[in-house]
């Protein structure tokens, strides 16, 4: 029994190489492959184009409507073709328009400041914005539009205003969160003492190595009989700083610690 297992699973192995089925098998590490082939495009570009002037404009309430605009836009035409819940070689290509821009925004913000110099109030109010006018907008889209009653397929993509709806409510409590929280962590929480230094510095490290240690938590603590939120919550207490531990060790390898830098 146990040779004919090994030889199911090289079996196996072998076509998912040969098929080129393990491009499609980043599990939760699709986003870093996206943001490392948005790297390499767009230091490419910037071989060819050379050096760019910095702006002297800042993020003001202009800038905002424009790009949630720009997002909301983009996404619904994207979602004409590819759905959401849908993927191509694990990647969500319906969302790609929002990755793309706001990759580039954060490019753009980075040379101008922008991050550094958001007004601390504007910050608030976009923050405000997304958590309380958002979810009443998005309430009433999902009552509107007939989600309760399972039209749900509509909010995924197609020519349907439910989708355009959705959308436009991504795009604001995406982008109005985003500076919200830079504005507000900067004003209230712009601190750290060695173990938050040492978190942060781990955080990427800990992304990367995170799938297979809640996998093993997860299967080590399925023979318990217990409620699944309760389950989720030990996973939680239990991976956080099991990852943290190796993530430490990973850095500590030479060979790591200079891929794991970032």
């Amino acid at each position: 029994h146990s040779i004919r297992t090994q030889s199911f699973f090289w079996e196996f192995y072998i076509s998912y190489l040969l098929n080129y089925q393990f491009i499609g098998g980043t599990g939760p590490l699709w986003f870093v492959l996206a943001l490392l082939s948005f790297s390499i495009i767009y230091a490419f570009v910037r071989t060819i184009q050379g050096e760019t002037k910095n702006s002297d404009s800042s993020f003001s309430f202009k800038v905002l409507i424009k790009l949630i605009l720009l997002v909301t836009v983009s996404t619904f035409a994207v979602r004409l073709f590819q759905r959401l819940d849908t993927a191509v070689l694990n990647m969500q290509l319906c969302n790609f328009a929002q990755y793309i821009i706001l990759f580039s925004l954060g490019i753009y913000a980075q040379r101008n400041n922008w991050l550094v110099n958001i007004d601390y109030s504007f910050g608030r109010n976009c923050l405000l914005t997304a958590i309380i006018p958002g979810i009443v907008f998005l309430l009433s889209i999902v009552y509107l539009g007939g989600a309760l009653e399972g039209n749900s397929d509509t909010f995924k993509g197609g020519f349907h205003w439910q989708s355009l709806a959705f959308n436009f409510w991504e795009a604001v409590t995406g982008i109005c969160m985003s500076i919200g929280l830079v504005a507000w962590f900067r004003q209230n929480v712009n601190w750290q003492n060695g173990i938050l230094k040492r978190l942060s510095n781990s955080a990427f490290t800990m992304y990367v190595f995170q799938a297979p240690i809640l996998v093993l938590i997860a299967q080590a603590i399925q023979v318990w009989y217990l409620p699944a939120i309760l389950k989720f919550l030990v996973l939680a207490i239990f991976a956080l700083p099991v990852c943290f531990v190796i993530a430490q060790i990973i850095k500590a390898i030479p060979l790591f610690r200079t891929i794991m830098r970032f």
